[in-house]
């Protein structure tokens, strides 16, 4: 995880690695990208090395110039020490390489958006995250149908012991005695206070759980209903809650007890448990069994098996209900996403992601795989990504060469503070083929256009991390003659989109185009009006 070796065992390895690296970056990147579709909308791989190295060092950059007195004031020392801890707890390091893919697939005509991304760990790969999940793909089977009401669902096969021991043991490897104690103290006040064993919990609530939130009702008056169903194997959570309860439990049945709230709430909210078969039903009013049990038409069906799935649909009621005058409904819609449904199962080398979306998401990669890296996709921009050569071959479209400059830009911004080549136009394209992103210069001009030899226009400069959101900042485009009446653009986040435009003639066009669709900020759409001038003499 952490470089532990010295300097000099490096430098006796680095001869031996630099003959190595070539051959396990190709094996790396053939296993990686096998597991998605390499023709579509979207495609992106990055290689990852040494992701917690570089986290370390962009947070000392960070409080570096700060004086004493305030890292000190901020327990900046601290926040370093937990990140540290939790970087090495979650193994962050085993992640290696990732790719992701998008094609158009309309056997679905709701959700025609198929997603698949795949994390390469290596065959069983050690951390918090991979021991509580299952390392075997297992049926769903608490949830059989989505109902279309839904907002949000959630489940997973999980091991709650194996998470634990694997926390015990490698806090007791930690050279500060309130780390290495922790667990046993834990253990001790959970037993003081209910009399049981944090084991006997966790062993009985290892298996299959579940989170659903659906919604009814109107804007003006918004009802949602919140279903957690969890393991019970040996009835401890079932003792525990009944044991303490006292006289908030109303017994309704054999196993059924309502909750009695304390002070007023909306009449919708009524919350029951239900103990049985071996689990623990909670809901926040009963009659979400039934649309459970009744799913009307338009029901999505889970899929067979993995480890975990999410299923998420944000509406304008939702919305609605979370807006306040701190939070108002237009800052809450950036948050908005299309209807999505993702399942992670395992592979033997890594952890494969399918995902169904009513739309493309170019600001989204791979919501579940990336929950199982445990906030890797959060940490990807501190990693260092390096691929081995993809081989370029003539490619049909426009799009499919913006997507291979995509690719590039992306790997050369990480060598270089994550800024992309300064030059605009072909000088700064050129860069990628002169320091050895690229091979292939034909990419340099248009497939449906072989006599333009500078087939597109590249926007120079942008630094990666200032650019929010980056799913809708043009990064490189077709020039004109390429398609008539219809133009390819890469954007910063790395995906291609193809729209229509009229009486194409200056990169001025592209940019009338682009702000119809998206209404830049004002401050936006001076940097680009700036910008694309600069694109022509």
């Amino acid at each position: 995880m952490f470089k532990l070796a010295t300097g000099i065992m490096l430098s006796g390895l680095m001869l031996i690695s630099l003959q190595l690296r070539a051959q396990t970056n190709e094996e790396i990147y053939n296993a990686t990208i096998k597991q998605v579709d390499t023709a579509g909308l979207t495609l992106q791989y990055a290689r990852h090395i040494d992701i917690s190295r570089k986290l370390q060092e962009n947070f000392n950059t960070l409080i570096k110039p700060m004086p004493e007195n305030v890292i000190q004031a901020t327990n900046l020392p601290l926040v370093q020490l937990s990140l540290n801890i939790l970087l090495k707890l979650v193994n962050i390091d085993s992640i290696q390489a990732h790719a992701v893919s998008c094609v158009l697939d309309e056997s679905d005509k709701a959700n025609p958006y198929l997603y698949k991304s795949f994390i390469y760990t290596g065959a069983n790969p050690q951390g918090l995250g991979y021991e509580m999940y299952s390392r075997t793909n297992k049926p769903f089977t608490l949830l059989k149908e989505i109902p279309p009401n839904t907002r949000f669902a959630f489940g997973a096969h999980v091991s709650y012991n194996k998470g634990w021991d694997y926390l015990v043991k490698e806090l007791a490897k930690e050279p500060f005695p309130v780390l290495q104690q922790l667990p046993a103290m834990l253990d001790s006040q959970l037993e003081a206070k209910s009399g049981v064993k944090t084991s006997d919990i966790q062993k009985s609530m290892e298996g299959e759980l579940l989170l659903l939130i659906t919604s009814a009702g109107t804007a003006e008056a918004p009802e949602f209903r919140a279903l957690c169903i969890v393991p019970d194997k040996d009835d401890t959570i079932k003792n525990l809650i009944l044991a303490r309860g006292g006289a908030r439990l109303l017994q309704m049945g054999e196993n059924t007890y309502d909750l009695l709230l304390p002070g007023k709430a909306p009449d919708w909210i009524k919350p029951r448990i239900i103990f049985g078969d071996k689990k623990l039903t909670v809901v926040s009013n009963p009659d979400i069994l039934d649309t459970i049990a009744k799913p009307t038409e338009g029901a999505r069906k889970i899929t067979e098996s993995g480890i975990l799935f999410n299923y998420i649909d944000i509406n304008e009621n939702t919305l609605q209900l979370l807006a306040s005058k701190e939070r108002p409904i237009e800052f809450l819609r950036i948050f908005n996403m299309p209807r999505l449904y993702a399942v992670a199962s395992v592979s033997e080398l890594g952890y494969n992601n399918v995902m169904r979306a009513s739309a493309e998401l170019p600001g989204i990669t791979d919501a579940n795989t990336l929950q199982l890296a445990l906030f890797a996709g959060v940490l990807t921009k501190a990693a260092k990504r390096i691929s081995p050569p993809i081989p370029q071959k003539q490619q049909e479209t426009c799009a499919t060469n913006l997507k291979q400059f995509g690719l590039a830009l992306h790997q050369y911004a990480s060598d270089n503070d994550e800024v992309f080549p300064r030059p605009d136009n072909e000088a700064g394209l050129k860069i990628l083929f002169d320091q050895g992103y690229l091979s292939d210069k034909s990419l340099l001009s248009s497939p449906d256009n072989p006599s333009n030899q500078n087939g597109y226009y590249y926007i120079g400069g942008f630094k990666l991390t200032e650019i929010r959101p980056p799913s809708i900042v043009p990064l490189a485009f077709d020039r004109p003659g390429n398609h008539p009446g219809l133009v390819h653009v890469l954007f910063v986040d790395g995906h291609v989109a193809s729209m229509p435009i009229d009486n194409y003639k200056s990169p001025a066009d592209v940019l009338n185009v682009l702000n119809a669709k998206f209404t830049y900020p004002p401050e936006l759409l001076n940097d680009l009006t700036t910008r694309f001038k600069k694109l022509e003499p």
